[in-house]
């Protein structure tokens, strides 16, 4: 995910609900903990069951809690993070393997194995919400977690198991006008579950 840090070091999460739209706006101190700057709520209007019904009224909800945020926090917010309002996700988990040229991961191994998986994903009219490695296949050896690093290590094959969560992509570029309504601009988005 890109960074979505404003210009004026401030963070901004936005939470839109079928009652409910919600703003946070966060700053991080230099120990790295963040603190809330300011928040704002409004009545979510234009959006049932998840999903946007009625873009000019979900906009100007989003405006409502923004503009109450950056008041609170005395700063102007031009991105923001976004849950992503949808009815329905859809998660899938692909498994690829290739072998190895060179009998050790390469840089470009790692590039080959994530392209073949996404090659697998069957996106049609979904686009993907996340998409994250869950395992990693050494020869026969899976291997789980973050401080699991392969480039370098010896092998026959590599293989990865990749984890992406879809939703459809019209609904989410709703979303994105929804939020550009509100003169902001939608720096990634997140799945709500």
């Amino acid at each position: 995910m890109q960074d979505f840090a404003n210009k004026n070091g401030l963070y901004a999460v936005l939470d839109i609900g079928t009652s409910g739209t919600r703003c946070l706006i966060a700053k991080v101190g230099e120990n790295g903990e963040p603190t809330i700057a300011g928040h704002g709520i409004a009545l979510s209007k234009g959006v049932k069951n998840m999903t946007i019904v009625n873009l000019a009224d979900a906009g100007k909800s989003i405006g409502k809690a923004m503009d109450d945020a950056e008041g609170e926090a005395e700063a102007g917010i031009e991105k923001i993070l976004c849950n992503a309002v949808v009815e329905q996700t859809q998660s899938v988990i692909v498994n690829v393997k290739i072998p190895l040229k060179t009998g050790a991961v390469t840089q470009a191994d790692l590039s080959a194995v994530r392209d073949a998986a996404l090659e697998k994903i069957d996106f049609k009219d979904k686009q993907a919400l996340h998409c994250f490695p869950v395992e990693y296949v050494l020869d026969d050896k899976a291997f789980h977690g973050d401080d699991f690093e392969p480039e370098g290590l010896n092998g026959d094959t590599f293989g990865m198991a990749v984890h992406a969560i879809l939703c459809e992509k019209n609904t989410l570029r709703t979303l994105h006008k929804a939020i550009a309504q509100a003169h902001l601009d939608c720096a990634g988005t997140v799945s709500s579950p």
